[in-house]
C-alpha cells in the first residue's frame, strides 16, 4: 500500500509539473508532403522546398478556418514521435581539444515562424524566426536557456554563431533569440537544452512536419476542416490528428500504467487485510465469550468488555504496521527509479497510507468487539 501511495503521488507530481509550454486546446495536425530526389542534387532540393512551400500554405490557410487563434509547423514537437539530438560548437568557444564527446550537447529542433507563441514557449532575447529565413540565405538559430548558461554564462548570444551535424555541408549559424526550456520528451524529463532552426532552411528534413494549432474549443471538433484545408492544397499529403493532451498522456502511460496495477494489487491486499482481522479477532472473541459472560455478570460494562477486544486487535495491528513498515522500507529501492518528484522515505505518503489502512483495519476489529458487548451472560454460560 506504501509503495502504492507512493506510485501515485510521483504521478500526480507528473500531471503537475510545469512543461514549459502550454498543453491545453492545442491540436496536433502530422502532415507529410511528399517529396523525391537527392539532396545533393538541385532537382531533388526543389522537390523539397516545393513541399515545404506546401505546407507553409495549409499553416496560412488555417489561420482563416472559424476556431483558430493560432498555429505554427514544428519538427521535433515535445512528446511528439520525432526527435533528434547531438553536439554543437560555438564559434571561437571550442575548448574540446579536438575531442568531438566534449562538444556541448542540445535537441535539435525546426520551426516555423510563430510556433514559440503559440505554443506558449517564452522569447526571452532577440527575434522569433522570420518569413526571409529561407534556404540559400544566411542560417539563423534561436537558442533555449540551458544552451545560453552552458555556452555563454553571462555573456549575451544574440549575434554569435553556432554549427551542428543536422546538416550536409555543416554551416555555421548566427544567434538571433533565446527562448525558455521546455521538457521536450515529457512531464518527468529534464529541462533540456535546444537548438531551434527555421524549418524553411532546411528543406530537406521539413517535409514532414507537426502542425500545432491553438484553439478556443474542443480542439478534435477542427479536424474536419483542417483535413479539408490541407486537401484543398494538396490531396496527396498524409496527415494524422491528436491533441497536445493526448501525446502528453502518452508519454506518461507508462507510469499511469505502474500506479494503477500497483494500486489494484494495494487495494486487494488492503480487503484481505480488512477481512484477515475480522475472521482472527471473531475467532478470538467467539474464544472469549465465557470470560465476557463473567465479566458481564459480575458488574463488568459493554466498553469495558469492547476494549478487551479491542487492545488484542491493536497488539495485531501494531506487529502489522511495523511488519508492513519494514517491507516498505525493503522493497521501495525497487520502485526508486519510477518516482518523480518525491523520495522513497515521503513522509506524506507514509502518513496518508497509514490514515487510510487503519481505520478499514479498526472497521473490521470493532464488528467483533460490538458483537462481545451484547452476549447474554445466561446463555453464554449455560453453552459452556
Amino acid at each position: 500500500a506504501i509503495n502504492a501511495g507512493l506510485l501515485l503521488r510521483s504521478f500526480l507530481a507528473l500531471t503537475d509539473v510545469p512543461l514549459g509550454f502550454r498543453q491545453d486546446h492545442i491540436l496536433v495536425t502530422y502532415a507529410h508532403a511528399p517529396a523525391r530526389g537527392s539532396i545533393f542534387e538541385q532537382s531533388g532540393i526543389e522537390n523539397y522546398l516545393r513541399a515545404g512551400q506546401e505546407l507553409d500554405d495549409v499553416v496560412g490557410r488555417l489561420k482563416h478556418v472559424p476556431g483558430v487563434l493560432a498555429d505554427a509547423a514544428v519538427m521535433g514537437l515535445p512528446t511528439g514521435q520525432y526527435s533528434a539530438e547531438g553536439s554543437y560548437e560555438v564559434e571561437g568557444k571550442d575548448s574540446s581539444g579536438g575531442n568531438f564527446h566534449r562538444l556541448p550537447h542540445a535537441g535539435y529542433r525546426l520551426s516555423g515562424q510563430g510556433y514559440f507563441a503559440t505554443m506558449g514557449i517564452r522569447l526571452l532575447r532577440g527575434r522569433d524566426f522570420r518569413d526571409g529565413d529561407l534556404y540559400g540565405r544566411t542560417p539563423v538559430a534561436i537558442i533555449s536557456e540551458s544552451v545560453a548558461h552552458q555556452s555563454f554564462a553571462n555573456e549575451d548570444p544574440i549575434g554569435h554563431r553556432v554549427r551542428w551535424g543536422l546538416d550536409l555541408p555543416v554551416q555555421w549559424a548566427t544567434i538571433v533569440g533565446v527562448v525558455s526550456d521546455i521538457r521536450q520528451d515529457s512531464p518527468a524529463s529534464a529541462l533540456e537544452a535546444q537548438l531551434y532552426m527555421p524549418l524553411r532552411q532546411h528543406p530537406y528534413t521539413a517535409n514532414e512536419v507537426q502542425i500545432v494549432i491553438r484553439t478556443d474549443r474542443d480542439p478534435e471538433s477542427l479536424i474536419p476542416a483542417v483535413r479539408d484545408t490541407v486537401r484543398s492544397v494538396n490531396p496527396e499529403i498524409a496527415t494524422k490528428f491528436t491533441t497536445m493532451d493526448a501525446s502528453i498522456g502518452d508519454s506518461i502511460a507508462a507510469p499511469r500504467f505502474r500506479m494503477i496495477l500497483v494500486s489494484i494489487f494495494a487495494s486487494i491486499a488492503l480487503l484481505l487485510a480488512a477481512a484477515g482481522m475480522y475472521a482472527v479477532m471473531s475467532y478470538a472473541t467467539a474464544q472469549r465469550l465465557p470470560e465476557f459472560a463473567v465479566r458481564l455478570a459480575l458488574g463488568a460494562d459493554f466498553g469495558g468488555i469492547a476494549g478487551l477486544v479491542l487492545r488484542g486487535a491493536a497488539y495485531l495491528i501494531v506487529i502489522g504496521v511495523a511488519a508492513g513498515l519494514v517491507l516498505a522500507f525493503v522493497t521501495n529501492r525497487v520502485i526508486a527509479s519510477m518516482l518523480f518528484g518525491i523520495h522513497t522515505t515521503d513522509i506524506v505518503t507514509y502518513a496518508a497510507v497509514l490514515l487510510a489502512v487503519l481505520p478499514a483495519v479498526l472497521l473490521a476489529a470493532a464488528i467483533p468487539a460490538l458483537r462481545a458487548t451484547r452476549v447474554d451472560p445466561i446463555t453464554a454460560l449455560r453453552a459452556d
